[in-house]
């Protein structure tokens, strides 16, 4: 692996850190509220702390968007077909 194909990997890896350095810089700075922008370290430190309810509840909310997603799809095709297949529906609604 040559230093150039290097840099560019970790590129994301670098430019992620020096953002949040940055956010964290700029709220301390500035004396921004953390009820308007938390710094990074304290939104770590929150879903460390809380961690067993953010899971569970990503859990659930992953589940219902797959979900929604599954009936989309399932009725997206099945209106499709029904559209394709009629050529009254398809005239009635493509006038």
């Amino acid at each position: 692996m040559t230093r150039a194909d290097l840099s560019v990997r970790l590129a994301p890896w670098l430019y992620t850190v020096v953002l949040f350095a940055i956010w964290e810089g700029a709220v301390r700075a500035f004396n921004v509220p953390a009820f308007f922008l938390p710094p990074p370290s304290t939104i770590g430190r929150a879903i460390y702390e809380y961690w067993p309810a953010i899971y569970r509840n990503s859990l659930f909310t992953l589940w219902a968007t797959m979900l929604g997603f599954a009936l989309a799809v399932g009725l997206g095709l099945a209106l499709g077909l029904l559209v394709g297949w009629s050529r009254n529906i398809y005239a009635g609604l493509y006038p």
